[in-house]
């Protein structure tokens, strides 16, 4: 599936709301199944994949968390602006793994993250097997666009990270192959070597309900900026 870059930009929602601040959950080592047989092409094989613990952000980074960095003059401004708890997007690769960085943190692997999602029971989405209509996700069918992180608590993954599904893609620490999965370690895997893409996972507010299971995966272009991708901060495990 190719990804484009859309221009549409992120909804400003006016929340009030206190301002969410970024929460690391752990999550503890084990094994899985990656990847979908019967599913898009890039998704295939289904694999097996262990990993080691490690921590991931509960929410996606928000407007008003990645301002804190710009202001420290640690990161490049957003090209998208919203309200301070909305997902911040218009972030590039480059920029998501400078606030990472900045925060001692990392960019997950595509593995973490769809671990993250799936859990031990391999679940197709984050809240379960089955589609569940617009209670677990930010998506087109259900919203206009994007809604504050944390605004579908139904849909929240195995161990507890909100936002899985919907609202902003995210970028993952991994470079993009639609072939990898037939020759990917078992073991803590880190992605192909060489590509020019890199992979984004999680879809969007304004994705097809087909896409949203936790397997499904894409591509942008690191360099660029995309108004539907943001990202979420990982970490190795204490």
């Amino acid at each position: 599936m190719l990804f484009l870059f859309a221009c549409t930009p992120a909804d400003d929602t006016g929340d009030s709301a206190a301002p969410v601040a970024a929460e690391l959950i752990e999550v503890p080592g084990g094994s899985f199944t990656m990847g979908c047989d019967d599913c898009d092409p890039d998704e295939a094989p289904a694999h097996a994949v262990s990993l080691h613990a490690f921590t991931l952000d509960a929410y996606e980074v928000t407007q008003g968390q990645y301002a804190e960095c710009v202001a420290a003059a640690a990161c490049a401004p957003a090209a998208v602006e919203g309200s301070a708890n909305l997902p911040v997007t218009g972030v590039d690769y480059e920029s998501a793994m400078g606030f990472c960085t900045w925060r001692h943190l990392r960019l997950p692997t595509e593995a973490e993250w769809e671990y993250a999602a799936r859990g031990t029971e391999n679940l197709v989405f984050p809240w379960g097997n089955e589609w569940a209509g617009c209670d677990p996700v930010v998506q087109r069918l259900c919203d206009g666009g994007l809604l504050p992180v944390g605004s579908r608590p139904e849909g929240d993954g195995p161990f507890g990270h909100h936002d899985l599904a919907g609202n902003a893609w995210e970028w993952v620490s991994d470079l993009y192959d639609a072939a990898y999965y037939a020759e990917s370690p078992s073991e803590n895997p880190q992605g192909p070597s060489t590509a020019g893409l890199r992979t984004v996972r999680g879809t969007d507010a304004w994705s097809d309900y087909q896409w949203v299971r936790s397997s499904n995966r894409t591509y942008a272009i690191p360099a660029g900026a995309g108004s539907l991708v943001g990202f979420r901060c990982a970490g190795d495990a204490p």
